[in-house]
This record gives structure tokens, sequence and C-alpha cells, in this order.
């Protein structure tokens, strides 16, 4: 919701997915169905290095897929693209139980 709502206003698409990774790899998060913060570890920051290589997958997937592309297929083609990229969904286990 975060991305669309950012693209509807006017945010560019690989603006867009770098604030989006930021926000739901290093924000907090909530346990839906208990209405609680959840526990999980939080990555280190991440540095320089890491961050222009993560605009980079994210500008070729919107090269690739185009501006209109969903987050979720944008996601995809960067973890096709490079392997070090991992969407936030899938770095910690716990997650799958929110």
């Amino acid at each position: 919701m975060f991305y669309d709502a950012m693209r509807c206003d006017g945010v560019g698409p690989v603006e867009a997915i770098v604030l989006c990774y930021a926000v739901r790899t290093w924000g907090p998060w909530w346990d839906a169905s208990a209405g609680v913060r959840a526990s999980r570890p939080v990555p280190p920051p991440a540095g320089e290095a890491e961050i222009a290589r993560f605009r980079s997958a994210a500008e070729k997937a919107v090269a690739e897929l185009g501006e209109d592309a969903a987050i979720e297929e944008l996601e995809a083609r960067m973890s096709e693209n490079d392997r070090r990229y991992v969407p936030p969904e899938l770095m910690w286990d716990e997650r799958s139980e929110l």
C-alpha cells in the first residue's frame, strides 16, 4: 500500500521502491492478530555501497518491466537480477506468522 500511495502521489518507481524497501526492512512490525509490536531481528544499517547496489537493481527492474509494474513484480525481478537482494518478506522466518 505504501508503494502504491507514493506512486499515486507522483513519486517515481525507483525512489518509491527504495523507500518502501527501507521502511519494510528497518521499520517496526506489528502482529495484526494480537495488535502488538512483533519481535524480530533488525538488520544493521545499510552502507552506501549496499544502497547504490539496491538502487541499481531497482532501476534495472523498472527499465525491464516498466514504470507501471507492481512492486511484487519489481522485487521478483530484482531478486532474479541480483541474488544478494532478498525481498523483506523472506528475511525473517517469523514474518510468515504475522
